[in-house]
């Protein structure tokens, strides 16, 4: 009884806190330090084995250099993480090893196969490519999801969300819904603390090294929509305005707090952006007008950065467009101007 209210709390508090998004527990952006936020203020590591931390350019701002005899860190479950159901969001990204590597990676852990507890772990499994959503009291009663790393490759940054629930058990990978448990399993209790990094366990990837970066758990499971936002699958939108040499864009934010957008024009084949503007936001969307008049024809690439607090940026949103040349038609000696690139 004492659990359940708890828990209940811990919930309400959750929507309460302004500073977190909606269910937010714990959020580490290893932006040169490990010290995380934690709603119930325990985002101090418990411990951590191995050297001192190093840090090195993330996805955004820092990310943590993980892999066998670097640091993996561990800070309290209780506050954090909650047994019943939950979310688990990072970014990962592969310095040495491809998704065929013959070793194993946890990259977030629980409990073990001899804890006594609940085991939750999400790892990339030492064969087949397999990435795994673990959840089980040690090799009896397991519920896993099995998605796949086939495609990795090193230095290609990877986002991660997994997901429990009595109701069903995923692994998210770049914004998609990958697998789903066929048999879901929770358990009332998880280990007194959960790590972080690139634990290869027995059969460890000698030298390797992995970032990790923006580790977020939630108190629930997250909808696709919401995973999609946190993997950058901000939804951008680019039209042709009604007045000539003109490109209306409108960007989907989403639930998370966002304090800018930046948009700008850049050849498809790379180089400086030619046009570059600042969008409106406003009720979720954030919309801007981009004057395209001095374009020459060609094809282009629209890139939408999406700045959190501190200007930093949180996300971001490509799509292509084409400016062709204005025409002339001629229909019964009448000369009708169509302009075909906005």
């Amino acid at each position: 009884m004492l659990r359940t209210t708890a828990i209940a709390l811990m919930l309400t508090a959750t929507f309460a806190a302004a500073e977190a998004d909606p269910g937010l527990l714990f959020h580490a952006s290893l932006d040169d330090t490990l010290d995380a936020w934690s709603l119930g203020g325990e985002g101090t590591p418990d411990h951590m084995l191995g050297p001192e931390p190093e840090f090195a350019p993330g996805r955004f701002g820092s990310a943590l250099l993980c892999g066998h005899t670097l640091p993996i860190v561990h800070y309290p479950t209780e506050g954090n993480v909650l047994p019943e159901s939950g979310t688990v969001s990072l970014w990962v990204c592969p310095q040495n090893w491809d998704g065929t590597d013959a070793n194993f990676h946890s990259f977030f852990e629980s409990g073990g196969q001899d804890s006594g507890t609940g085991w939750l772990v999400l790892y990339k499994y030492y064969q087949n490519s397999w990435l795994l959503l673990r959840y089980a009291v040690g090799n009896s009663q397991v519920g896993m999801a099995k998605a796949s790393a086939a495609d990795w490759q090193p230095g290609e940054w990877h986002h991660l969300a997994a997901t429990w629930s009595r109701d069903a058990m995923r692994i998210y990978v770049d914004g998609e819904l990958a697998a789903e448990a066929p048999e879901p399993h929770v358990f009332p209790e998880l280990a007194e603390t959960f790590k972080l990094g690139d634990d290869g366990w027995h059969l460890p990837h000698e030298g390797a090294r992995t970032l990790l970066d923006e580790v977020r758990i939630y108190a629930y499971p997250l909808d696709a929509e919401r995973i999609g936002e946190l993997a950058g699958r901000w939804r951008l939108s680019v039209a042709r305005a009604p007045e000539q040499g003109r490109w209306l864009a409108k960007v989907q934010l989403g639930a998370r707090e966002v304090t800018g957008t930046r948009l700008q024009i850049v050849p498809r084949d790379g180089g400086e952006a030619l046009v570059s503007t600042d969008a409106t936001i406003g009720d979720g969307v954030a919309v801007a007008e981009l004057d395209v008049a001095d374009l020459p024809p060609g094809e282009y690439t629209v890139t939408a950065q999406i700045l959190g607090e501190g200007n930093a940026v949180i996300g971001d949103a490509t799509t292509p467009m084409r400016r062709l040349e204005q025409q002339t038609l001629v229909l019964e000696s009448q000369h009708i101007r169509v302009s075909f690139d906005g």
